[in-house]
């Protein structure tokens, strides 16, 4: 049995959700045309409305674009290592997760590097909360996943677990060779003594 299309499942759902997010983005700006132009989706809940956000939600960090750039790239860096390093083990909720998680950072760095603002553009009427993308969903949505995943499904906590184990056992092996090394250190100090000890007697004797 071929495993090959659960080792493209994270490429394919990442490209994906990525390219549904830069999509909707286009469609969304071409058609609202405008800053703050709008139209009703489904009346008294939901609204398209088109923003240019140079920062994050409820205007956090406005103008930071770059500060958001380098966060949102590391972001990525350590979500790819993070999937990279530990596929096997990993259980699939949590992997597909991850990927969602990932497929937002991008949706929304993308935005940062080519426009220097993130185009938003999905609003709710019925409560007051910021105006949204699909990257900003899969954000969400992932984090929920995680969480979930980690929290309460057992395959996600036996991961944690032995993430946990493993690092403790890493720690172990760094402090016995720590000890190793100093024992050593300790241990030819009383030699090189000695050789000074027997240095300083023969040049005692060769003065006599």
């Amino acid at each position: 049995r071929s495993t090959r299309p659960r080792t493209l499942f994270p490429y394919t759902t990442l490209f994906r959700s990525v390219a549904a997010d830069q999509v909707t983005k286009v469609l969304a700006a071409d058609m609202l045309k405008t800053v703050g132009s709008s139209a009703e989706f489904i009346p008294g809940f939901i609204r398209f409305e088109y923003c240019e956000n140079t920062g994050m939600a409820w205007s956090l960090l406005s103008d930071k674009t770059f500060l958001l750039t380098i966060v949102s790239a590391a972001m990525v860096a350590i979500l790819v290592y993070f999937l990279v390093r530990f596929y096997k083990p990993m259980p699939n909720l949590i992997k597909a997760a991850i990927v969602i998680i990932c497929a937002g950072a991008v949706g929304n760095l993308i935005d940062r590097i080519a426009f220097n603002y993130v185009r938003d553009f999905i609003a709710f009427d019925f409560v007051d909360f910021p105006v949204f993308n699909i990257a900003d969903s899969c954000v969400t949505i992932g984090v929920i996943i995680l969480a979930v995943g980690l929290i309460f499904v057992k395959s996600g906590r036996e991961f944690l677990k032995a993430l946990d184990e493993e690092d403790k056992k890493k720690s172990e092996e760094r402090k016995a060779r720590r000890m190793e090394r100093k024992s050593s250190a300790q241990g030819a100090e009383p030699e090189g003594t000695d050789r000074s000890a027997e240095s300083a007697e023969e040049t005692e004797n060769d003065g006599e």
